[in-house]
């Protein structure tokens, strides 16, 4: 009996691989990600929290070039926020086409794997009918021998 060996095992191989890779790389973007939004949470924070000590330093009264130097300070914190939300966005979109690539690594992948389903049923069908053409030639064999 001859051992089953599909003939794009190593494309298949090679796909597993990349998915891999792909794989980890997609992860790679998701935790990057995730520092991001949290490195923006940390923007809004201190935002919220100035603008409140802010708020409050003039109801208790402030000196007008304090003012100024807080809003400028503001308005700063505003635009690394706005930087931030558009990093954000960028890796969004990245990820997005991370996962359209990783999508169709998969279904090739998944293609293959069903070529190599089909061959091996087709291998044991034929398995199968020379194990039944033996035993058919071993019995007759076995029977002209008996008479």
């Amino acid at each position: 009996m001859k051992l089953f060996k599909f003939s794009m095992q190593k494309i298949l191989d090679y796909k597993e691989d990349i998915q891999k890779n792909e794989s980890k790389i997609l992860k790679e973007m998701k935790a990057h990600h995730k520092e991001l939004t949290d490195e923006l949470d940390y923007l809004i924070a201190k935002y919220n929290s100035y603008k409140k000590r802010h708020a409050q330093r003039c109801i208790e009264g402030i000196m007008a070039n304090q003012v100024v130097v807080d809003k400028s300070y503001i308005l700063s914190l505003q635009n690394d926020i706005n930087i931030k939300l558009n990093e954000i966005r960028r890796s969004e979109m990245n990820i997005e086409a991370q996962i359209r690539k990783l999508t169709k690594i998969k279904t090739e992948k998944a293609s293959i794997e069903r070529l190599k389903e089909k061959e091996f049923t087709e291998y044991e069908f034929q398995e199968q009918k020379e194990n039944e053409i033996f035993i058919n030639e071993f019995v007759s064999n076995t029977s002209q021998k008996s008479s």
